[in-house]
């Protein structure tokens, strides 16, 4: 097969609108970000870490999309610091979100 030239990631939520986002993956560099993206995701996953770190960027607005907002209550954003404040899984969320 050939390599795909574009992806999608979706918001599969009803607050989401189930929105979806293409993702070029036809150049060398756009498939470099994907791997370090999906590299994320993937530690991640096994090692349990999702730390509540909503992006304070005003264009973002993911606690808006969020079915658990309820569970994270108030200031969402504190709840990572407080409980890891140098940890790693907070400073690969940045570093994942600087990504072009």
């Amino acid at each position: 097969g050939k390599p795909t030239q574009v992806g999608r990631l979706y918001y599969t939520t009803l607050r989401g609108q189930y929105h979806q986002t293409l993702v070029s993956t036809g150049t060398p560099e756009a498939r470099g970000l994907l791997l370090r993206f999906t590299d994320f995701l993937e530690r991640a996953v096994a090692e349990g870490r999702f730390p509540a770190a909503p992006n304070s960027n005003p264009r973002f607005s993911e606690c808006g999309y969020c079915d658990y907002l309820s569970i994270c209550g108030p200031g969402p954003a504190a709840h990572g610091e407080r409980k890891n404040p140098e940890g790693r899984a907070l400073a690969e969320v940045r570093e994942v979100r600087a990504l072009p």
